[in-house]
């Protein structure tokens, strides 16, 4: 019966180990300048039937401007370089599109030059544009990203 017990506490830890490594990477992570809460403050509904997300002032104060941010590089090809990526909030395994977050924890971007793949997170700088209308992208595009070092 101890035998039992153990060998589900044990698999139980290890589960929790695995589920929670992420998070506990997340929340050591630090959000420079505030931008994603800022960015988490879009209005959206259901945008999977009507493409209208909601810009608070704040949110459109950004809109052309150059920031920096740091997230996780999220790729969309099956590269070890990426000049067009999505930079998220959160690691691949609490990304938005592993069905874990929202589409206002990711940004399109596109890199002036290629970025080597990581699964740290880093910063980057580019110009921040917002979409209003189109549902094809995303809500945050960032075009001539670089990587800050």
């Amino acid at each position: 019966m101890h035998f039992k017990k153990n060998k589900l506490l044990l698999i139980g830890s290890l589960f929790c180990l695995l589920v929670f490594q992420g998070k506990a990477f997340v929340s050591d992570m630090k959000w420079e300048d505030d931008l994603w809460k800022t960015l988490f403050k879009v209005k959206y509904g259901n945008w999977r039937m009507q493409f209208a997300p909601e810009f608070p002032p704040e949110i459109k104060a950004l809109d052309g401007k150059t920031v920096r941010i740091q997230g996780f590089l999220i790729p969309v090809e099956q590269k070890t370089k990426h000049s067009f990526f999505l930079l998220s909030a959160f690691p691949f395994d609490q990304c938005f599109y592993c069905g874990k977050a929202g589409p206002e924890t990711v940004i399109e971007v596109t890199a002036s030059r290629p970025l080597k793949h990581t699964e740290k997170p880093i910063t980057i700088t580019g110009k921040l544009r917002l979409n209003y209308d189109s549902p094809d992208h995303l809500f945050y595009l960032m075009s001539n990203a670089k990587l800050v070092e």
